[in-house]
């Protein structure tokens, strides 16, 4: 078994790797794939959604 998810035996493989914090709590949650700024631009349109604006949503599409 991974022993990073061992980290985190309430919530096992609901959690992220690069930080241990619940997926929907953690805005960088993306941070550790090999395109950083594809995790920023999500980071931005979750910020976005939660405020009712979605202008850079389309560029994602």
């Amino acid at each position: 078994m991974n022993n990073l998810n061992n980290q985190t035996p309430y919530e096992n493989g609901k959690t992220c790797r690069a930080s241990g914090m619940s997926i929907h709590a953690n805005p960088f949650r993306n941070t550790y794939v090999d395109n950083p700024s594809d995790a920023f631009l999500q980071w931005e349109n979750g910020w976005k959604e939660v405020d009712g604006e979605t202008e850079i949503e389309s560029e994602n599409a």
